[in-house]
């Protein structure tokens, strides 16, 4: 079983690191498509944005569940934390723009119009006369970032800019909220990116605004203006997106992903749960075990058992290998009474190699914060 459902990768294939501000990157469409044949199996960058104009040729994007059908000339947007994936017409011509998350909100917080580009992943068709001026804009990054000479970030910037206008002034954008000022949207992307951290800690809505440093009110009013949603319904759907993709990519029970998504398991997936599944039967995927009935999670009550089940799934999810060996590293839970220990009452002695003690370790101290007392 790999790390994750979904592989997170820099650059496609290029293992995960951090991402530099300001970070923009151009390369041919052809660098990594010709050599895996056309095809860019699903995959997920945590914190990079992708503009990829298809000068010519075609070809589905996949973005999460839904399946996009394009043809030359057009632009795509893919926005950072999305999963995505391609399948190339042969032959087909054009350039991959990557750009760091940071400076996307950067840009995004000196003109709001910008909001609406990177708000889901789109297809967007240019007019055949356009095709130039795209082909041109990144020519010129591209020769921009290839030395480093006066007024290079400038002209970087300048050139992505004429890009991302080209793609907003065609993009069917008609329909979506009004995109609300700049600090609001730079607001609703600290809490996106608040949310991606923490979402499965299920924290209330007001504590996402003591965080931030805003109050109840102003958050709502941000998120109904640039992302059109509350930020409870964001809470949700970001889970619920999670859940989709481990039904869609893994083999994990529905028992393991509920788990897996969340420290304490919300009503959203007993409601979900049939939705979801047909979701993973429509993409192929193989049918979700179900190991234990929906009541189970009625009057929840962390047991040590589930407990441990619920650190195998995880580190299965994020670092592979199996349960069996998950579970004798880990060892048994050791319970102490809650007379004598009253904060947290129990603990666990994982033995094996350092470098899973210390994983095992990181998710224990996250759990005590979420399970501080078990029953055995």
């Amino acid at each position: 079983m790999t790390a994750s459902p979904v592989p997170s990768f820099y650059l496609y294939g290029e293992p995960q690191r951090s991402v530099a501000e300001g970070f923009v990157h151009v390369e041919s469409l052809d660098d990594r498509s010709r050599p895996s044949e056309w095809t860019i199996r699903p995959h997920v960058h945590r914190d990079l944005n992708h503009i990829i104009l298809i000068a010519e040729g075609g070809g589905a994007m996949q973005a999460e569940e839904a399946a996009v059908r394009f043809d030359a000339p057009c632009l795509l947007l893919i926005p950072a934390g999305i999963v995505h994936g391609f399948s190339w017409a042969s032959e087909s011509r054009g350039a991959v723009v990557t750009i760091a998350d940071s400076y996307l909100r950067h840009l995004v917080l000196r003109d709001a119009d910008l909001v609406p580009l990177f708000a889901h992943p789109q297809a967007v068709a240019l007019p055949r006369s356009d095709r130039a001026a795209a082909e041109d804009a990144i020519a010129r990054m591209d020769q921009e970032l290839s030395w480093a000479g006066p007024g290079q970030r400038a002209a970087v910037e300048s050139a992505l800019l004429h890009l991302m206008v080209l793609a907003l002034r065609h993009a069917a954008l008609g329909q979506q909220a009004q995109p609300g000022n700049p600090r609001q949207a730079a607001l609703v992307a600290r809490l996106r990116e608040r949310i991606d951290q923490r979402f499965r800690l299920r924290e209330p809505v007001s504590a996402h605004a003591r965080a931030l440093g805003v109050s109840l009110t102003a958050l709502r009013q941000a998120c109904a203006r640039v992302a059109n949603s509350s930020p409870a319904q964001m809470l949700d759907d970001r889970a619920l997106l999670e859940a989709r993709r481990m039904l869609l990519y893994s083999q994990l029970s529905v028992t393991d992903i509920a788990y897996a998504v969340a420290s304490k398991i919300p009503p959203i997936f007993r409601a979900s749960s049939p939705a979801m599944s047909a979701s993973r039967r429509a993409a192929g995927a193989p049918r979700a075990r179900v190991d234990a009935p929906a009541r189970t999670f009625k009057g929840w009550r962390m047991t040590t058992d589930k407990l441990i089940d619920l650190l195998v799934a995880r580190l299965v999810r994020d670092h592979g290998s199996s349960k069996h060996h998950w579970r004798r590293v880990i060892g048994p839970l050791r319970v102490y009474s809650r007379a004598t220990h009253p904060h947290c009452n129990w603990n666990a002695t994982p033995t094996g190699t350092i470098a899973d003690v210390a994983l095992i370790e990181n998710m224990l101290d996250d759990l005590r914060m979420a399970h501080p007392l078990l029953t055995a």
